[in-house]
């Protein structure tokens, strides 16, 4: 029969209590923000686990890292000048307007997206 004292059944409580702290703020870690055309890339030691594409503040798996990709337009101007076939020179200017669909692409293609 085991017979608990006062002293042991504190520092049970005590060590409880500690252990519960601690996984507390370990789990802390894994809050974090979505602001609007964004998304957050999830990966857990290098290998994706998904993508979060709902705003305002969530919660995954405190061992998760964290990756944002903005989903906003970008725009960009190209002009160049090419000559006919009379030798005319025409100037020619383009605006190129895009977005990202693909987060996972954008994060890990060998191509920079923000560039």
């Amino acid at each position: 029969m085991v017979f608990l004292s006062a002293k042991n059944t504190c520092q049970e409580w005590l060590y409880f209590g500690i252990a519960t702290l601690l996984l507390g703020l370990f789990s802390l870690k894994g809050i974090f923000t979505t602001k609007p055309h964004e998304v957050t890339v999830l990966m857990m030691f290098g290998e994706y686990k998904g993508t979060v594409k709902d705003q305002g503040l969530r919660w995954a798996n405190p061992l998760y890292s964290h990756h944002k990709v903005e989903l906003k337009h970008t725009t960009s101007d190209v002009n160049f000048q090419i000559k006919d076939i009379d030798n005319n020179s025409v100037d020619v200017s383009v605006m190129i307007k895009w977005s990202i669909e693909d987060s996972y692409l954008a994060l890990f293609s060998k191509d920079n997206h923000n560039s």
